[in-house]
Formats: C-alpha cells, sequence, structure tokens
C-alpha cells in the first residue's frame, strides 16, 4: 500500500489482486458461497480505490482494509434483504410488499431520536429517502416505484439530505 500512494502503478496492481483474492476469502469464510461475494469483492475493491488515500501510512493496514469490506457487506447484505422481501411475495404483489416495506421503515425511524427529523421533512423528502437510504433501492429502481424521472428522484433525495443536514446544525447550536 506504501508503494501503490507513492504511485507505483505496478504495485497498485498486485495490492488490488492481492487483495481481492483476501476479501473473497473473508467473505466465503463469513457468509459462505453466497451468489453476491463476487459483486460484493468488486463493490469493496472500488470502495478501497476510492478511499485509498485516507489510508494513514505507519497504521494497521488490516483494520482499515477490513473495516471497508465489512461496510460495505453489510450494505450489499441489507440491500440484498430488500431485494428478497419484495420479490418473495410474488411479481403480483410487490407494489403491496414495497407500500409495507416502507411503512415498516417509516414507522421505525418515528419511534427512533431521529424521528422528529425525519418527521419534520415533507413527504417527497421522507419518501426519497426511505426508498434509496433505507430500503436500498437505486436512484432507477426508486424512480421507477413512484413514477418519476431518475433525475427528479435524485433531486428529491439531495434536498431531503441537504435539509436533514440543515436541521442537524440547528438542533446543535
Amino acid at each position: 500500500m506504501r508503494r501503490a500512494q507513492a504511485g507505483d502503478a505496478s504495485a497498485y496492481a498486485r495490492l488490488l489482486s492481492e487483495l481481492g483474492n483476501a476479501i473473497a476469502g473473508y467473505l466465503y469464510h463469513r457468509f459462505g458461497p453466497v451468489s453476491f461475494a463476487e459483486d460484493c469483492v468488486q463493490e469493496c475493491l472500488i470502495a478501497i480505490h476510492e478511499a485509498r488515500h485516507t489510508f494513514i501510512l505507519g497504521r494497521p493496514f488490516r483494520p482499515w482494509l477490513f473495516a471497508i469490506v465489512r461496510n460495505r457487506a453489510i450494505d450489499m447484505l441489507r440491500r440484498q434483504q430488500a431485494y428478497s422481501r419484495l420479490f418473495s411475495a410474488g411479481l403480483d404483489d410487490v407494489e403491496g410488499v414495497a407500500v409495507s416495506a416502507l411503512e415498516s421503515a417509516e414507522h421505525e425511524i418515528r419511534v427512533t431520536s431521529a424521528g422528529s427529523l425525519f418527521a419534520s421533512l415533507n413527504p417527497q423528502q421522507r419518501e426519497a429517502l426511505t426508498l434509496t437510504k433505507l430500503l436500498g433501492f437505486s436512484i432507477a429502481e426508486a424512480a421507477g416505484r413512484l413514477g418519476i424521472s431518475q433525475t427528479a428522484m435524485k433531486v428529491r433525495v439531495h434536498r431531503a439530505t441537504r435539509a436533514a443536514a440543515k436541521m442537524l446544525e440547528r438542533s446543535h447550536e
């Protein structure tokens, strides 16, 4: 990693190759030969690539690496659970399951300390955040569910996130 951060392209290629094997072994050991393991390895390698500047030379590499791998695997498992909940009822009832999952997620938020923040967002913003951030839908999937364009969905998510951040800033003043 030290040589990769210094700009050695061959060291970086070797690092990613070795990390891919280590991550695959970790995922298979923790979760068994699951169908998403290969996708998860790729997601982890992309996350490592994007976060490589955060690694501090002289500090242990393995904790930094496996924190990224663990978080990415958890995100993918959550997404997989959201999909399986939607499609376990069959294609005829997908819309009903989606509405049920949306209501369930909103209920969980209402009973947490973040509930007042969530409740203060407008309904479109709450819906956008619930679908994309809580249920793990992609922008395209969430936009399709709501019958709006992907651009409109991105705008809703961005505005909701910005509004929530402003509310949090005000509450800490």
